[in-house]
């Protein structure tokens, strides 16, 4: 059971578990691909090292990066493949990414969403509420009868954010609050849209809403509170990708994201490709265990988090906060790397912004978009001009345009932040 998994009690026990889905994964992946046979006789890896040794011997693989996985992604592919089928996520480039999964990957990955799910409170045959941003996860257009009948039955209800104004925004809290879900599933920049689109005006509340799972997105401390306060109710975060599908979650009120190791090995790693420490931050490496068709090793995936001081085992990792896409970083002429959430924070507490995006054209031309109910103020304008100059160098050409028009990523999310220079 996937319950006691995180029990600290059983701790030897689960982490004999990991290395033995680490070695299988591995074994198969050598076994069965032409990229990995290649790569694995290349760097000296031995598999069957004891379990000691193991994450020592993984770390001498080379990083599985976006830019192989286009070049080599039929190398990657696995001669032993049962009921696989074709995904695509989206790249730094806007250029979709084609792996393969398979019947099993997807089992595995169901079970994790509903032990997650659990931790919310929320259980199979319960209310269920989805708020989804990207129209090819839910549906294209009006939801067909068929649907709406499978959501009846199954007691959910599936709401369409890739479009929010006030309308859409306010029916859809109204059929919320009357519907009473266990859990809302939601992205978090289309929960916090909502809450500044109605500007506070809640129709929660205490108990109208279960829990709120939140993902597809980094959730702030600002985000939270306001998502918090507007559906009266916990907030829980949970971070995956198509890719690999859940890396890892906050399971509690602690606030910390617990590496969901029993489907995903996660590693988080400086620039230099080692280990950091824990309170640092470095990138986000993944080695999904269940994954037969095309075995994602050492998956580089474009985020990064910071390591917990809280970490008790290399096997099981917590994550103290989780940081936008490496693209979404700023970069000066020097190549100083700014986080976007400087940018962000400069807007989050002006009360006209209803949606914006910041973009960095150039090392020294940023632009920020912005749909207001009313033109800022010329000392706001001023503040942002002067903020911007103030890390990406006082050269830097600053516009702020006024547009109900965003960029969007392929699958239809809003991005806060875009640098268009890495």
């Amino acid at each position: 059971m996937i319950n006691d998994f995180y029990n600290k009690e059983r701790l030897t026990e689960s982490s004999d578990e990991v290395y033995q889905r680490i070695r299988a994964i591995l074994k198969h992946a050598y076994n069965t691909t032409n990229y990995y046979k290649r790569i694995f006789d290349s760097s000296g890896v031995n598999i069957n090292c004891p379990d000691e040794q193991l994450l020592e011997e993984l770390s001498k693989l080379p990083f599985l990066t976006k830019d192989v996985l286009r070049t080599e992604g039929n190398q990657l592919v696995s001669t032993v493949k049962s009921k696989s089928y074709k995904n695509t996520s989206g790249g730094s480039t806007g250029e979709p990414i084609v792996f393969i999964q398979d019947e099993f990957f997807r089992k595995n990955a169901d079970l994790t969403r509903d032990f997650v799910y659990r931790t919310r409170g929320y259980e199979r045959g319960g209310k269920l509420v989805k708020i989804w941003g990207a129209e090819r996860d839910t549906f294209k257009g009006r939801r067909a009868y068929g649907d709406l009948v499978k959501d009846f039955l199954k007691r959910r209800k599936i709401f369409n954010s890739f479009v929010l104004n006030v309308k859409i925004a306010k029916n859809i809290c109204i059929q919320v609050a009357k519907f009473k879900p266990n859990l809302i599933v939601a992205y978090s920049q289309s929960l916090f849209e909502i809450t500044k689109l109605l500007g506070g005006c809640s129709p929660f509340r205490k108990g109208d809403v279960g829990a709120v799972h939140t993902s597809a997105g980094v959730l702030t401390e600002h985000m939270r509170e306001a998502i918090e306060c507007f559906f009266n109710a916990p907030v829980y975060d949970h971070y995956g990708s198509r890719e690999v599908s859940s890396i890892a979650s906050q399971l509690n009120s602690t606030g910390y994201y617990t590496c969901l190791s029993h489907f995903n090995f996660v590693e988080i790693v400086d620039s230099n490709g080692k280990n950091v420490k824990p309170g640092q931050i470095g990138e986000v490496v993944v080695t999904n265990l269940f994954n037969q068709s095309m075995p994602l090793i050492r998956y580089k995936i474009g985020d990064k988090a910071m390591l917990s001081t809280k970490t008790y085992s290399p096997v099981f990792p917590l994550l103290e906060e989780l940081k936008g896409r490496v693209v979404d970083v700023f970069v000066t002429e020097d190549n100083t790397l700014i986080d976007g959430e400087y940018f962000t924070h400069l807007l989050y507490f002006i009360d006209e912004i209803k949606k914006f995006q910041i973009v960095q054209h150039g090392h020294t031309d940023v632009e920020f978009l912005i749909y207001s109910d009313a033109m800022l103020p010329e000392n706001v304008n001023q503040q942002l001009v002067e903020s911007t100059k103030h890390v990406l160098g006082q050269g830097c050409n600053v516009k702020v345009t006024y547009t109900e028009e965003f960029i969007l990523t392929p699958t239809g999310k809003h991005r806060y932040t875009i640098s268009k220079v890495i």
